[in-house]
């Protein structure tokens, strides 16, 4: 089994003689033939392969990365209940007064809320997220006009 190096393929030796290492042969082995065609062939082809292998390790890594980011993000989401956001069969309750979703307007928008969520129905419906006829019941769940 040859290893993928200077030493062991080509016989070429940056280091001189390393202890515990046997003598490599090969075309570089030699002095004299440094600037022969096998040599120069045989060294282009180590390195670049080594470079090959040494850009696909930086690729690994970006894709490693982008793989525990999503399954991180995928566990974060969950945990902060993020799941099926585009689910459009969530009741929602628009009850003026009673309906959770509908204090919530309130409170954030103030008592002309029917009017922002007919604006945000309008710009949901133009971007095509949500149906003329989910619109149409959205807008009148909230008892306002999409006209």
């Amino acid at each position: 089994a040859r290893g993928l190096d200077l030493s062991t393929l080509c016989g070429f030796d940056l280091l001189g003689e390393v202890y515990g290492l046997p003598q490599q042969g090969g075309q570089c082995a030699d002095d004299s033939n440094l600037l022969n065609f096998d040599c120069v062939s045989c060294i282009s082809s180590v390195l670049a392969a080594q470079v090959l292998i040494f850009l696909t390790s930086l690729v690994d890594i970006y894709f490693m990365f982008y793989i525990f980011s999503a399954i991180v993000g995928s566990f974060m989401g969950s945990r902060r209940h993020l799941n099926d956001l585009k689910n459009t069969s969530v009741p929602i309750d628009l009850r003026p007064g009673k309906g959770k979703e509908a204090r919530l307007f309130e409170e954030t928008f103030g008592p002309g809320w029917q009017r922002v969520w007919c604006a945000m129905l309008k710009n949901l419906m133009d971007e095509s997220y949500i149906g003329p006829r989910q619109a149409d019941s959205l807008a009148a769940a909230a008892r306002c006009s999409l006209d």
